[in-house]
Parts: structure tokens; sequence; C-alpha cells
């Protein structure tokens, strides 16, 4: 797709939600996003592509820290991990650290907006000073109280 001209490209994987039983659904999950993810890396690489291309791998939340009743995680919106590669991103980069348990960000912390700053900036696209417009009005495309991280910019 990318290599005909699609400049965006959405994967999803579902199943990840496991309030219950996330040991075995872990186990099943892991191999194939982990094969998953690699492949796709490793392809871009292969083909001189992953220099043009962001690949980004998230959810929009963490998991508990702590096991609940179930042998499940629940929703942790205090803490959670965002794997990059390619244009724009500092390879091997590690941005961040939590308490021991894992429970509470104790520095680096950032937030949504200052990831959208980072993922544009890596893309070229001014993010302090581009907007869109929506029904007439001029919105900014990212948060203005957030800013690029710059140590995740190559």
């Amino acid at each position: 797709m990318l290599e005909a001209g699609v400049r965006f490209v959405k994967v999803n994987s579902y199943g990840w939600d496991t309030h219950g039983d996330n040991f075995n659904a872990h186990a099943s999950l892991m191999p194939r996003f982990d094969q998953a993810f690699t492949a796709i890396v490793e392809d871009l690489d292969e083909r001189g592509m992953l220099e043009h291309v962001l690949v980004i791998a998230m959810s929009e939340f963490g998991r508990t820290p702590r096991i609940n009743g179930h042998i499940g995680r629940d929703h942790w919106p205090e803490a959670w991990s965002i794997a990059m590669t390619g244009t724009g991103i500092k390879q091997g980069a590690i941005i961040g650290e939590t308490n021991t348990e894992g429970t509470w960000v104790t520095s680096e912390a950032h937030d949504i907006g200052h990831f959208f700053h980072t993922w544009f900036n890596a893309l070229g696209i001014d993010s302090e000073h581009t907007e869109y417009i929506n029904e007439g009005q001029p919105l900014p495309i990212a948060n203005d109280d957030c800013s690029p991280i710059q140590e995740l910019l190559a």
C-alpha cells in the first residue's frame, strides 16, 4: 500500500482488553504481534522505506500493574509504553520511568499532546504553526500547551 502511494495505514489488533485470563490471552496475542510488528519494520527497512515511514505501536492506555480477581488487568491510564521507529525517530531511545511497582510515572511524564507534536515533527510537519480548518475556524493540529519530545526526535 505504501509503495502505491497510500500516505496513512492503520493496523488494528483486537483482544488486548484482558480483564480476565490475562496470561493465557497474552500467550496467544504476543507472538502474533511480535511477528507482525517485526515483519513490518524489517520489510520497510529492506525496501529502503523505513526512513520515510513512521511506525507506531500503542494503545490508548496501559493495564493495571496488579492482577485483579479474574486473573486479569484493568485499564490504567497512569503509565504505559509506546514503541516507535522510522522517519525522524531516534532509534533506541527510552524516555520516562515509573516507580518500581509500575504504578506512577516518576520522570519524563508526557501526555498524548506531546506525542502528537513529536509524530508531526518526525514527519516533517510544523506542529506549532500548522492549522486545519473546521467549518471555517482555524484550529491547531496539536495541543498548544504541549511540545515535541525532543529526546525522541532524530
